[in-house]
């Protein structure tokens, strides 16, 4: 061991850079500014789909439909969303949305 010489440590790859900060590289609209106080209309996000199971979510793809599609689509989920909640509601599901 003692005419040995210590293994030498490989070459270092240069270190990767971090990807650009969200705000900078995303092409849609600006993010908006909300006043303490004030309200946003979420109606062009779409409507929120209430699941079997109580849970929420969104049509991922809403701006990207025609006005047409947007209409049909809001009124089918809209009977949908009445038919599941009507059922939770009788489940005992408890399910604290306000009805309109």
């Amino acid at each position: 061991m003692s005419g040995e010489t210590p293994p030498s440590d490989p070459p270092s790859d240069p270190p990767l850079a971090l990807p650009e900060h969200a705000s900078t590289s995303h092409s849609g609209p600006p993010p908006r500014s909300l006043a303490l106080g004030s309200t946003l209309d979420l109606a062009e996000l779409g409507p929120i789909i209430i699941s079997s199971d109580g849970t929420t979510k969104r049509i991922s793809n809403w701006d990207a439909m025609s006005a047409a599609e947007q209409e049909k689509a809001w009124g089918r989920i809209a009977e949908r969303n009445k038919r599941r909640l009507e059922a939770l509601r009788a489940e005992g599901k408890g399910l604290d949305i306000e009805q309109k």
